[in-house]
């Protein structure tokens, strides 16, 4: 995210950077796809839309790519699944 951060964004950052914290161990499936999610969020705030690439995720995320693909199969739906988490934790969080 870009160092111009109000209050917003701070709250944002921080929810997706706690649960990039998470184990993401090979047994822990929901805690891997939570973390490709909140992955996918962040590349798109760093690189915008269309630097985004499942590649990148994968890597923040650090999971394969395999393990992306076999919940997503392309970058739209992996952010639209993204977005209800992000609105979940947020609305967790008020």
């Amino acid at each position: 995210m870009t160092t111009n951060t109000g209050p917003a964004k701070l709250l944002v950052k921080s929810a997706l950077e706690r649960v990039l914290a998470k184990s993401a161990n090979r047994l822990d499936v929901s805690a891997r796809i939570e973390r490709v999610k909140a992955a996918a969020l962040m590349e798109c705030a760093d690189k915008g839309y269309t630097g985004l690439t499942i590649a990148n995720i994968a890597k923040r995320a650090k999971v394969s790519t395999s393990t992306i693909y076999a919940e997503y199969p392309d970058r739209d739906k992996l952010l639209v699944a993204a977005m209800e988490m992000l609105f979940a934790l947020l609305a967790g969080d008020v």
